[in-house]
């Protein structure tokens, strides 16, 4: 069972990705799929938005807190958009779910 700072860590980071997809990419589909195995936990969504493009956007702080976030369990974080979509990806390993230091 991951330990509570590590669900509060995912519960954030899936929150901020929802609030992005309802806030910013004119979506009318987003999909959140989680999966866990030996290698840990793997979560993507990808939303039918608008796309943007990562280099022009106002520096806030949702992508960072994404991204820092599943870096601090040790895990990776993808971002690709463009066009009429958006996709992230993050994978945290399984030693990192048993406890945060």
């Amino acid at each position: 069972m991951p330990s509570p700072q590590v669900v509060n860590a995912l519960r954030a980071f899936l929150r901020e990705a929802v609030q992005n997809v309802l806030k910013h990419s004119g979506a009318t589909r987003v999909s959140i799929t989680v999966g866990h195995d030996q290698a840990g936990i793997g979560i993507e969504i990808v939303d039918d938005g608008i796309g943007f493009d990562p280099a022009t956007v106002p520096a806030g702080n949702g992508l960072a807190n994404m991204r820092s976030r599943v870096e601090a369990l040790g895990g990776t974080f993808h971002l690709v958009t463009g066009g009429s979509t958006t996709r992230i990806r993050a994978a945290i390993p399984e030693v990192s779910l048993v406890s945060v230091s």
